[in-house]
C-alpha cells in the first residue's frame, strides 16, 4: 500500500499531488486489505534471498546500473511506441488480423522459450535468485522485449508493469554476473543487482524513483538495500527523463491530448 500510494503520486507529480494523497492512500489500504482477506497474505511476487551492499565503494556500480538501465528503459518506451505506430500504419491488414498476428508471434516464442511467461513459471524470482546463466538471461531479455512489443503493439491486452520488472531483473542479473566475473571482491553479490535492477527499471520507465526504491525494500523486506536502491533509481529516473520527456504512463495521456501538467 505504501508503494502504491507513492507510485501514483510520483507519476502525477506535476499536479498539486498532496491534494490527492488522502484518497489515494485510503484506496491503497482498502485494496490491500480486501486482497489479503480474499486471496491471502502472499503477494504475487515473492523475492527471497540475501541482499546487501559490501561498502560505500560499491555505490559507483549502482550509479552505472542506473545509467545503463535508463538506456534499456528508453528502448522499452520507444520500442513500444514504434511498434504501435507500425501496426497502426499497416492499413492493408484487417484490424482483427493484427492482434492475431501478434499473439501468434508471442505463442511461437513461448513455445520455444516458455520462461517468458513469468507468472506461470515464477520467472522473476528465479532470475533474481541466480538460477540462469548468461546465455539464457540474454535470450530471456531479447524474447521478453519482442513478446511485450508484439502483444501491446498489435492491440492485444496486457500491461507494461510486470514485463518491465521482468526486463529489469534480467538486465540487472546480467550486469551482476559481469561484476561477479570481473570484480568479485568489490561487490556483495550479483543477485543484489538483479533485485535492484527491478526497481531501477520501474523508476526509469515510470519516473518514480522513491516508489521504486520502496517497492524493492517491501518485496525483499530488507532495508539494507534501500540506500543503493535510492541511488540507482534516482540516477535511472533522471537520466531517462532527460532523454525522454514523458514516462510510459504519461505518454499515452499526452498522445490523447490529456493535460498532465
Amino acid at each position: 500500500p505504501v508503494f502504491a500510494t507513492i507510485f501514483v503520486l510520483e507519476v502525477m507529480m506535476n499536479r498539486d499531488f498532496f491534494e490527492y494523497f488522502t484518497p489515494i492512500f485510503i484506496s491503497s489500504i482498502t485494496a490491500a486489505f480486501i486482497g489479503r482477506v480474499i486471496i491471502g497474505h502472499t503477494p504475487f511476487l515473492v523475492i527471497e534471498g540475501v541482499y546487501g551492499i559490501k561498502d560505500y565503494g560499491e555505490i559507483g556500480f549502482y550509479v552505472l546500473l542506473g545509467i545503463l538501465m535508463s538506456i534499456v528503459s528508453l528502448a522499452y518506451i520507444c520500442g513500444l511506441e514504434k511498434t504501435k505506430k507500425f501496426f497502426r500504419e499497416m492499413t492493408e491488414m484487417p484490424k482483427f488480423a493484427k492482434p492475431l498476428f501478434g499473439a501468434t508471434v508471442v505463442g511461437i516464442i513461448g513455445y520455444f522459450l516458455p520462461l517468458i511467461y513469468d507468472i506461470e513459471f515464477n520467472t522473476i524470482p528465479r532470475i533474481v535468485q541466480g538460477e540462469f546463466g548468461m546465455k539464457m538471461l540474454m535470450m530471456l531479455l531479447v524474447a521478453k522485449f519482442i513478446a511485450t512489443f508484439m502483444t501491446l503493439g498489435s492491440g492485444n491486452i496486457g500491461g507494461v508493469f510486470v514485463p518491465g520488472l521482468y526486463i529489469g531483473a534480467t538486465f540487472g542479473s546480467i550486469y551482476g554476473n559481469l561484476l561477479e566475473r570481473f570484480f568479485p571482491e568489490q561487490i556483495f553479490g550479483g543477485d543484489t543487482y538483479s533485485i535492484i535492477g527491478v526497481g531501477v527499471m520501474f523508476a526509469s520507465f515510470a519516473e518514480a524513483p522513491i516508489a521504486a526504491s520502496l517497492m524493492v525494500v517491501e518485496l525483499t523486506d530488507n532495508y539494507a538495500i534501500l540506500f543503493p536502491a535510492l541511488i540507482a533509481c534516482a540516477v535511472g529516473s533522471i537520466t531517462t527523463e532527460i532523454m525522454h520527456k514523458y514516462s510510459i504512463y504519461t505518454k499515452p495521456l499526452k498522445n490523447n491530448l490529456i493535460d498532465i501538467k
